[in-house]
């Protein structure tokens, strides 16, 4: 669509390139700004554009695609054409698009395939027309706001060249494994030139399991009736495993979410069993409606691949705290009243078949009224590492070194070594295949006493308490969480709540590394760039350029790795009984409040 002015919609004017480039976000760079920077050399990560990551040299020429006026009136022109797809919302950082043929559409509603578009990633795509189709903000774009950027039309505009010439398209599409792929492999501004194709993937529909095949794994649950996939209408993908759908002779304005898993399904499964394992209560999800099956394409044979709950239009807890504050309606009664509920439902889930809940963050609290909440999501996978309580987070961390492939070999077997320690007897591998498994797959979480995991559960309810009382939808502005405005300040400065609560989410999140850390030896990001902070170009701060950003991020994942060491050193003997005097405020866990008095504190 354009607007009354002629231009489209946050479309950029012109593309500039500075001669000391900064470090721009992609789906690549994760490995060079977490544990793994130890072991890489940052000349090595493809700096979108540059000969060489010096960041200083030219950007290669661009006599290919001509100069960036023409190359900027070339690109205007091809997205003001007409499209029949639209998108959804986007995830991995920016490369998966929920993208939907409406042309297919019966009755405005499309079938339900889950097949996704994948992109290259943001280093692949030309540097003049990643400023202009502004694609490096993707990997930090929520939801339907992907729409906002030129690249979503970009790609709206591709995928209608495509479709349009690939013969029987509806019949293929139709008829795609669950879970397929559609490929764009290229990004250029000739739209005719760019390679898209089908990918199927029918492993997706081989890890899915039969009805029969549940009922004889859970013989003491009552399964709830199969609805068929096929008889599902989309309306909207709100995320990459929530689907809003029409149920088959169902009200056409009645929406319900189908929860499905197109990645590592045995986690729906685990989810599923504990959502009719628990018995019922207002704060938290219900079991479900029913369960949706499809025609595995190898097997032939019927197989769930997902299952149905309400749909709550209000939205998660993210989105209304960053509404009510624009609107100045987020009372501290309201916020009271969060607090206590969510404190409440987790202390009923410490008791119940579940044992735990590692999910807790504002995305994972529906508001079930204005002033109502429910917990989601009991897969028991885990969360963001900024709601991740040290104990926890600290043996990922030693996991992923473990299993990274961009970790030396002989430091790879030291690092399985120590994992060993923190996970005894514990298989370390990790198989796609559903097994049943009594604890869930959480192994770090399983391990723990009943009243270490109450008290990570609370590091995560002080997190959230943070959210909810200083009014932002996240505690830090970062590129691994989905939100729609930065925070203006970040956990753990206070300016709003009063004195008793900034004292409780403090006790809550002892040993978070946000107390001890220094704030300038961290990142920040700073519209689709990251930096050092202090060196963010703004407010007089000098500016670090791409490769100075990296060498930052290795130098100072040298000291995390070191502090890591150091906490997990005192974690196992404090486990072993040999704690030194000092660990217990290093650890943080053993201080921490109980849930029922975090609920007392809250009346």
């Amino acid at each position: 669509m354009i607007s009354s002015s002629g231009k489209l919609p946050g479309f950029t004017d012109r593309a500039t390139h500075p001669s000391k480039p900064p470090m721009e976000l992609s789906a690549s760079i994760n490995p060079y700004i977490c544990p793994t920077a130890v072991f890489l050399d940052p000349s090595e990560y493809g700096f979108s554009g540059l000969s060489d990551a010096s960041g200083t040299s030219e950007p290669y020429a661009t006599d290919q695609h001509g100069s960036s006026a023409e190359l900027h009136a070339r690109l205007r022109q091809e997205l003001e054409g007409p499209v029949s797809w639209r998108i959804d919302g986007c995830a991995r950082l920016g490369t998966q698009f929920f993208a939907v043929p409406t042309a297919i559409a019966d009755d405005g509603q499309v079938p339900l395939r889950r097949i996704d578009v994948y992109t290259p990633d943001q280093t692949r795509h030309h540097p003049q027309i990643s400023k202009i189709l502004r694609s490096t903000e993707t990997t930090f774009a929520s939801g339907s706001t992907i729409n906002e950027l030129p690249f979503a039309r970009y790609i709206l505009r591709v995928l209608t060249r495509w479709s349009n010439t690939v013969l029987n398209f509806v019949h293929i599409y139709r008829a795609m494994p669950f879970g397929s792929r559609i490929i764009i492999e290229t990004i250029s501004p000739d739209l005719d030139t760019v390679k898209v194709r089908f990918y199927p993937m029918p492993d997706i529909e081989k890890l899915f399991v039969t009805v029969g095949s549940l009922q004889l794994a859970w013989p003491n649950l009552q399964l709830p009736p199969i609805l068929l996939l096929d008889h599902l209408r989309l309306r909207r993908q709100i995320h990459d495993t929530i689907s809003l759908v029409r149920l088959p002779h169902g009200s056409s304005d009645e929406l319900w979410v189908f929860k499905s898993n197109i990645h590592d399904p045995k986690y729906l499964y685990h989810e599923l069993k504990m959502l009719l394992l628990l018995d019922e209560h207002p704060g938290m999800l219900r079991s479900p409606k029913y369960l949706v099956a499809l025609q595995d394409h190898l097997s032939m044979s019927t197989k769930v691949c997902g299952f149905i709950v309400p749909f709550y239009p209000m939205g998660n807890l993210a989105g209304m705290i960053d509404r009510r504050r624009i609107e100045g309606t987020l009372t501290f009664d309201t916020k009271l009243g969060w607090a206590r509920q969510i404190t409440q439902v987790l202390s009923w889930l410490l008791k119940s078949p579940a044992r735990y809940y590692s999910e807790l963050k504002p995305d994972n609290v529906i508001c079930s009224g204005w002033d109502q909440v429910i917990l989601i999501d009991m897969e028991q996978s885990g969360n963001w590492e900024t709601f991740t309580a040290p104990e926890i987070h600290h043996v990922e961390n030693l996991r992923r070194l473990a299993e990274s492939k961009y970790v030396p070999e002989e430091k790879r077997e030291l690092y399985r070594a120590l994992l060993r320690e923190h996970l005894p007897g514990r298989d370390l591998g990790k198989g796609m295949a559903y097994s049943n498994p009594e604890e869930g797959y959480f192994d770090i979480w399983n391990l723990l006493s009943p009243s270490c995991r109450e008290s990570a559960m609370v590091y995560s309810l002080g997190k959230l308490m943070w959210c909810i009382f200083e009014g932002w939808s996240h505690t830090q502005n970062n590129m691994g969480e989905d939100y729609r405005f930065d925070c203006e300040w970040e956990f753990p400065e206070f300016r709003i709540s009063p004195p008793n609560i900034r004292q409780l989410i403090r006790q809550c999140t002892k040993g978070a590394p946000d107390w001890a850390v220094d704030k300038d030896d961290s990142i920040v990001r700073v519209a689709s760039s990251i930096y050092p902070r202090g060196k963010t170009g703004l407010h007089g701060e000098p500016k670090a350029s791409g490769m100075e950003t990296l060498l930052f991020c290795k130098d100072m994942w040298e000291r995390r790795i070191q502090k890591m060491d150091h906490y997990l050193e005192a974690k196992l003997r404090w486990e072993r009984g040999a704690a030194h005097a000092t660990d217990a405020e290093l650890l943080g866990f053993p201080l921490r409040p109980k849930l029922r008095d975090v609920l007392d504190r809250l009346t």
